[in-house]
């Protein structure tokens, strides 16, 4: 069967926080607190070529009051048809965090997209800082690692999103910066 998922409120249970949420569809805005958050369907799919499950999945772009602007590209496998949802969410963004689940865009697979891809759109969207996130799990690190210099070379705006490492908006410069560990 198709994989079960766990709920942000069970997750949040042991940690001492809270969960409040509210639905947001897809193509919806909404704003709170300074905040606004916009919304785009995303392309995502459990199971094979035999069997799929097509998931509601969600793009979303965060302005803050200070300015910064996060988009945020997960549980996603690009392809033709997504280019425009896509340059939606990235267009005039400071930072993206980009499902990069494969290496090589010929993986894409599952409802997941590569570091290759997210480079790409690094390279098209050159003030936007793209870390590659949603690692493949049975991906030696060594290799994720070896695909993101590689891919790289041609997008210098392209990173790993690394647990622990932190960025941070600079509104002088009006762009993240590396906030260290």
């Amino acid at each position: 069967g198709h994989p079960y998922y766990v709920s942000l409120e069970l997750l949040a249970a042991t940690t001492g926080c809270q969960v409040f949420w509210e639905e947001i569809e897809p193509g919806d805005t909404k704003r709170r607190a300074g905040f606004e958050v916009r919304t785009e369907p995303l392309y995502h799919y459990s199971g094979d070529e035999r069997s799929r499950e097509w998931l509601d999945t969600i793009g979303f772009r965060v302005t803050a009051p200070d300015g910064a602007v996060v988009a945020y590209l997960s549980d996603h496998e690009p392809h033709a048809r997504t280019r425009a949802v896509e340059s939606k969410l990235l267009g005039g963004a400071h930072l993206a965090v980009y499902d990069a689940h494969w290496l090589h865009a010929r993986h894409h697979a599952h409802g997941h997209g590569s570091q290759e891809h997210a480079a790409r759109m690094a390279a098209a969207f050159p003030g936007t800082l793209v870390l590659a996130g949603h690692h493949g799990p049975s991906l030696p690190d060594g290799e994720i690692r070896a695909a993101q210099r590689r891919y790289a070379r041609k997008a210098r705006n392209f990173r790993l999103a690394v647990e622990g490492r932190a960025y941070r908006f600079d509104r002088r410069r009006s762009a993240f910066v590396d906030g260290g560990r």
